[in-house]
């Protein structure tokens, strides 16, 4: 099992924000999330997500690969897409968002008809949220299979809270990573109470109630982002489970919870 090590991560100073300023970066990003639907409507899903993506944007494809110059090469298209988030996490320097909602058409991340995607949200210099991730997950007709409505309540996920050790951040990927090598569910305390595992054929489902899941072979970091308030965080990476695969993307959000990290997003974006 190979997995390329999370380079040490500088402290950084822990920034604060009101409950009102909080609620107010949270619908910040849901905005820009609205945007996007607008935007692909507007003029077409390639050049929406083009507009939104931050230059270093990944999409997983069901690989991670760089959104822009994939994109770039595209066609334009008027494919409908609807989607809306139904969960929202934003870290209290509002600088690190991720949000999970239905969506009905064809992402930019390229799943057609019915599924969940989850987008992951980095400020950018003119303080403007960008798109950092995108992944788009089918469920086909399967259970958990939802049409995207606009103006869908959000559901509760409780808010990360302290300060934790951003280098520590590794140690905590490590336990997933290896606990998949070995064939397991990762341990039942590294998952926050709320967490959601979705996987693409696999609508949002409490961690207990998840399967286990596919051995992974060997595991690729290819990005990791900390906020600067240290209380979320994003890794995602390319995941083979046999030697000829050609990969797929995981993405997993942790949260400061309790003086330590929790995950509290597993997502799996399995070959179609």
């Amino acid at each position: 099992m190979r997995c390329l090590p999370v380079a040490p991560l500088a402290a950084a100073a822990l920034i604060g924000t009101t409950p009102a300023h909080a609620a107010d970066a949270r619908d910040a990003v849901v905005a820009a999330d609205t945007l996007l639907t607008g935007l692909a409507a507007r003029n077409g899903v390639r050049d929406g997500y083009l507009d939104m993506l931050a230059s270093s944007g990944l999409l997983l494809r069901p690989a991670p690969v760089n959104g822009p110059s994939l994109l770039q090469g595209d066609e334009p298209d008027r494919n409908p897409l609807r989607r809306a988030p139904e969960r929202v996490i934003v870290a209290r320097s509002a600088d690190l968002a991720v949000s999970v909602g239905p969506y009905a058409g064809r992402p930019a991340a390229g799943a057609d008809g019915l599924g969940h995607y989850v987008a992951v949200w980095r400020t950018g210099d003119d303080g403007d949220w960008k798109l950092q991730v995108d992944a788009a997950m089918p469920h086909g007709d399967g259970p958990g299979a939802v049409d995207a409505v606009a103006g869908l309540p959000l559901l509760p996920w409780v808010a990360p809270a302290g300060l934790c050790d951003a280098n520590a951040l590794g140690a905590a990927e490590r336990q997933v990573v290896d606990a998949r090598a070995g064939g397991n569910a990762p341990a039942a305390r590294l998952y926050a109470a709320d967490a959601v595992v979705l996987r693409s054929d696999l609508a949002p489902v409490a961690a207990g109630a998840a399967p286990r899941g596919r051995v992974w072979r060997d595991a690729q970091m290819r990005g990791t982002w900390v906020a600067q308030s240290q209380d979320l965080a994003v890794m995602t990476g390319l995941v083979r489970t046999d030697a000829a695969e050609r990969g797929y993307g995981f993405l997993h959000a942790w949260t400061c919870e309790g003086g330590g990290w929790k995950l509290k997003l597993d997502l799996e974006n399995l070959p179609r």
